[in-house]
């Protein structure tokens, strides 16, 4: 893309089928860039507020997700103390949020946990307070975090840049259109010639 189709394309100077998109990619840029930034504040909420312990597979099922489009893996636990100490032992489930389809995807999932078999697990500290998570088998992720708010840092600057480019090359076009319109000479019609 040259720098005049680019400044066309963003200025809507290209005519009424560039002009909207330049418009959605800057709000787009900015819709990406909040979503990014949610994830990643919920994901650092997760890294400073999470217990691990270990749990104990004792059965493997397959639900229907909460939104009834999928289905969802899920454990029957039992939450071993610190240490893997088996008295302050509590049973509990783990259904994951993920949805699959078919069905035997979610089964296929969900047997990679073995029965019996004890697995490293995480969850928020104040469970099952508002606003908090359950058991999950994935620990909270310094670099997932980081990635999250690394792209909405990105997004935020793109949106930015374009927006302002797109007010300077306007500028730019009005102040030509205006010099075009000053400069043009005025068309006179020639003098009326006399008929002798």
């Amino acid at each position: 893309m040259t720098l005049s189709s680019f400044k066309a394309f963003v200025t809507q100077r290209g005519g009424r089928r560039n002009g909207p998109c330049a418009i959605i990619l800057i709000l787009m840029s900015y819709f990406c860039a909040v979503v990014g930034l949610i994830f990643g504040i919920n994901e650092l909420r997760q890294l400073t507020s999470y217990v691990e312990r270990n749990c104990q597979v004792t059965s493997v099922d397959v639900i229907r997700s909460s939104n009834k489009k999928g289905w969802s893996p899920a454990w029957n636990i039992i939450v071993l103390g610190e240490g893997s100490e088996r008295t302050t032992e509590v049973k509990d489930r783990m259904i994951m949020d993920n949805a699959f389809n078919p069905k035997k995807l979610a089964s296929l999932f969900a047997e990679k946990k073995e029965i019996d078999q004890i697995y490293p697990c995480y969850r928020h500290r104040d469970h099952p307070s508002a606003g908090t998570w359950g058991w999950q088998w994935t620990k909270p992720s310094t670099l997932k975090a980081c990635s999250y708010l690394f792209g909405f840092l990105i997004l935020l600057i793109l949106g930015t840049a374009l927006m302002v480019l797109r007010k300077i090359y306007q500028r730019q076009t009005n102040q030509e259109r205006e010099e075009m319109e000053l400069t043009e000479p005025l068309a006179t019609p020639p003098p009326p010639t006399i008929a002798s």
